[in-house]
């Protein structure tokens, strides 16, 4: 690329993003480094418009005499939105310092050697060198410079709480969600109910609108759709499953699978996608990637101890772990989804809440939010029967932590807190529950359950009516 292309794809992208003039004053470049007489103009515009976002049409009509000049100039640098002229720009800059940086040293040092070959004093001629060499700015170095006030800006710029999944747990969603573009953890011991309140959020989010994918690793696909049966229906678990309905007759069993199929349509409207064996970290992030292609809101995977990388490079447990988690950290990061590891802990019974993460402690370091789950032997009322499930906010990067939550928990409809559906889709189930027919099915969608291969663009969808069918 010649010099002329070079300042050219700098001023495209500092037309798309004029917020790139910070970088450009850093590295000392300037009107003068420009040598084409066009590119000198766009640059003063550049900084004439600097507090707008991109330069427009008016922009280059307001500082140009001719408007067919305007007209050329705006078509020339700043009609394309590619993004990857934004992408390339610190290339193309670092290339235009270091050429300015090299032809800066030669002078010096020309300027040096004819000065020595006459000086007398050659110890002076040496140590004004050595001071001008030093004057000049390395272009490898670059310091951010951000003041405070920029910090915050972007800060309340970003406005990440807005962004974030709620978790559908109404008094947690007071003090902490799932945020986007980082780690999320669920974390309980083994027993507490880490599936059933990934589930629950699960259902509730699709219900709500958002797209929710779960990797499962601990249980089958199919367990997972009877648990959210019992959440929306408000039966139990059991009787949706084909041991149940061993006794029925040809009738009540379709009449059942006819049921199953309705409420799952109405409530997620292909929203929930269910899908396991993802053991590899590798293989995660791929579909994290894929996700994000579909416009998934929230990615649950059930749990974090089970997934592996392919070829670790570290040698005990804890770094294994470590490098997982530094590996989805990197994946996720800056993406438009919220990402929420379930993971073991060992229990604390002195002070559950702040309970460490079992064979790991980078995925708290390297997570937005941590919410650890646990029960009170206190609360027992029948064996194995809790009437609450508490959640501590263990970590929040952009909210309170420190406090403890409880909720209610219906053991035998999987429901955990009092979170309402809405009136529709409670009206539907009413009338779906008593074999009542109802037009809202008329348009009904089918829910997919893709199962994602090695290959992102291969995806094969498995309805759940397919899985209801597999299973009876």
């Amino acid at each position: 690329m010649n010099r002329e292309q070079m300042e050219n794809e700098i001023l495209k992208a500092l037309c798309a993003d004029l917020k790139l003039l910070k970088t450009i004053r850093q590295l000392g470049i300037t009107v003068q480094d420009f040598t084409d007489s066009n590119c000198k103009q766009v640059f003063n515009i550049c900084e004439e418009n600097q507090k707008h976002g991109k330069l427009t049409l008016e922009m280059f009509s307001r500082f140009t005499e001719n408007k067919n000049i305007a007209k050329q100039l705006h078509q020339t640098f700043a009609i394309s939105d590619d993004k990857e002229v934004i992408n390339n720009f610190m290339l193309h800059v670092t290339d235009m310092v270091e050429q300015k940086f090299k032809s800066q040293r030669d002078l010096l040092l020309k300027e040096y050697a004819d000065n020595r070959k006459n000086a007398k004093d050659t110890k002076k001629i040496d140590m004004q060198f050595a001071q001008k060499i030093l004057a000049l700015k390395d272009p490898k170095i670059v310091f951010e410079n951000t003041s405070a006030e920029e910090i915050i800006d972007a800060h309340y710029r970003q406005d990440k709480r807005k962004k974030a999944v709620p978790t559908f747990l109404r008094e947690l969603d007071e003090h902490s969600k799932f945020y986007r573009g980082e780690p999320n953890v669920i974390a309980a011991g083994s027993g507490v109910g880490k599936t059933t309140t990934m589930m629950n959020c699960a259902s509730k989010a699709a219900e709500a609108g958002y797209k929710v994918l779960v990797l499962s690793q601990e249980m089958h696909p199919m367990n997972l759709v009877f648990k959210a049966l019992a959440i929306i229906s408000e039966k139990e678990e059991f009787f949706w499953r084909l041991e149940n309905r061993l006794d029925d007759s040809p009738d009540q069993f379709q009449t059942v699978k006819a049921q199953a199929q309705q409420l799952l349509r109405q409530f997620f409207s292909g929203r929930l996608i269910i899908e396991g064996n993802i053991l590899s970290a590798e293989r995660l992030c791929q579909r994290i990637e894929h996700a994000e292609e579909q416009g998934i809101d929230i990615v649950f995977y059930d749990y974090f101890q089970l997934c592996k990388a392919e070829k670790p490079k570290a040698n005990g447990d804890f770094e294994r772990y470590a490098e997982v988690s530094d590996m989805i950290r990197q994946c996720v990061k800056d993406k438009n989804l919220s990402f929420v590891w379930l993971s073991q802990i060992t229990p604390d019974l002195k002070d559950p809440g702040n309970s460490k993460m079992k064979n790991t402690s980078t995925l708290k370091d390297n997570s937005a939010s941590v919410i650890i789950l646990y029960k009170k032997k206190s609360d027992r009322i029948l064996p194995n029967v809790h009437p609450n499930i508490y959640a501590y906010i263990n970590k929040n990067r952009y909210g309170l932590k420190d406090i403890e939550i409880a909720f209610p928990f219906d053991y035998t409809r999987q429901r955990i807190s009092n979170y309402q559906f809405s009136s529709l889709n409670l009206y539907a189930r009413s009338r779906i529950l008593s074999n009542m027919p109802i037009d809202l099915f008329a348009q009904s969608t089918i829910i997919h359950i893709p199962s994602f291969e090695n290959d992102k663009h291969n995806v094969n969808d498995e309805t759940y009516e397919e899985l209801i069918d597999n299973v009876q």
